[in-house]
């Protein structure tokens, strides 16, 4: 009987031995001594390079996190040097206890200064194709089925200091969006929160230089898939070769609100007002004030 007795002492110690060395062994993990084997596996899996240059950090309990500094993920072959997507820092955080019950609550996603370069060539051939998983098996029911069971809440999203570069050789289209910045408040299914976003644009053919703004309340609700846009603010400023001499603003105003199931769209106390001045408008001058609610059942 005391053998027993020993063993029933000695199996939760045991437990609790393995449980501290494990806790132990993954705080004091550095991730940064396996950035060769990330880098190694990145090139296996994508065929491209993957350079790490800033720090990996991460954090456990009762916060999983994971921090990463300055990082590059070069281009497809046959589309130049520059690299396809740059990085300055990212960082995220999900809490343990609630990923127990099927939920995610994450903190505020962060993300600087990160770059994507985005082209097209001749053949219609992109720098992403290659990187394109292939046609799942699964019907997009059975997709939404499994997204529904897991419960997601997000406290927000911060970009800030975004750039991406988009070239279409077939059409001759080359976009800059520098800087592009977006805030939001928390995301969760069937709840409003704050959109904020504001960008510059430029455009080679034609030049085109503008700035836009827009500020809005969002709510999506994926059961009944639906969207509104309440105190939709877009404020939009333009200059370059439509507008010799001059530019153009525009305001708007409006409360969208769309179904995506029954394809039917409205905006109700939509104002628009359009200011321009130089040589492409009559007299130099274009002033345009309209107020409007507009029903679409498409």
């Amino acid at each position: 009987m005391k053998i027993v007795k020993y063993i029933l002492i000695a199996i939760p110690l045991l437990l609790i031995l393995i449980i501290g060395v494990g806790a132990f062994f993954i705080y004091t993990l550095d991730l940064n001594s396996y950035k060769s084997l990330i880098v190694e596996k990145a090139q296996e899996a994508t065929g491209r390079e993957l350079v790490i240059s800033g720090e990996i950090e991460h954090k456990l309990f009762p916060i999983l996190g994971l921090s990463l500094g300055s990082t590059t993920f070069g281009n497809a072959e046959g589309f130049g040097d520059a690299p396809m997507a740059s990085i300055e820092s990212v960082d995220i955080n999900v809490a343990v206890l609630p990923l127990l019950k099927g939920k995610v609550e994450a903190s505020k996603v962060k993300l600087h200064g990160l770059k994507m370069n985005l082209h097209k060539n001749a053949q219609g051939v992109t720098n992403w194709d290659d990187l394109m998983p292939e046609e799942s098996a699964a019907t997009e029911s059975e997709k939404s089925s499994a997204a529904s069971d897991v419960d997601v809440v997000i406290n927000g999203i911060e970009i800030t200091d975004a750039e991406l570069l988009w070239q279409d050789d077939q059409v001759g289209t080359k976009i800059q969006i520098a800087p592009f910045n977006l805030t939001t408040g928390e995301l969760v299914d069937g709840k409003a929160t704050d959109v904020k976003l504001n960008l510059k644009l430029k455009n080679a053919a034609p030049v085109m230089d503008a700035s836009l703004v827009v500020t809005t309340k969002a709510l999506f609700d994926s059961k009944a898939q639906t969207l509104s846009l309440q105190g939709l603010d877009i404020n939009l400023h333009s200059t370059g070769e439509s507008f010799p001499n001059g530019a153009m603003d525009l305001d708007l105003t409006s409360n969208v609100s769309g179904n995506f199931a029954t394809q039917k769209y409205s905006m109700q106390n939509t104002d628009i007002k359009i200011a321009g001045t130089g040589d492409a408008f009559p007299e130099g001058n274009l002033d345009v004030s309209m107020q409007t609610n507009i029903d679409a059942d498409v």
